[in-house]
């Protein structure tokens, strides 16, 4: 995201996402995969109401290394 759109416009949009998905899909559950090197990202699927429902070891390159990803649920 532009600086300009983190932090509180981050969340806003990420929970706006989550209640359109609900409204106007048959979406039951949403899974995504954050980066551990991307802790922001992280707290805003925290704060939105999506857990840790586990880790993907060593699945992205980023820099020249492998990182672990989080990944994260909600049902919605």
């Amino acid at each position: 995201l532009l600086p300009e759109a983190r932090g509180k416009r981050a969340f806003a949009a990420y929970a706006q996402g989550l209640a359109w998905l609900k409204q106007h899909t048959g979406c039951k559950k949403v899974i995504g995969h954050i980066p551990a090197d991307n802790p922001a990202a992280l707290l805003i699927a925290r704060r939105s109401g999506c857990g840790v429902i586990g880790v993907n070891q060593k699945s992205i390159l980023r820099g020249g290394q492998l990182l672990d990803q989080f990944i994260v649920g909600k049902e919605l």
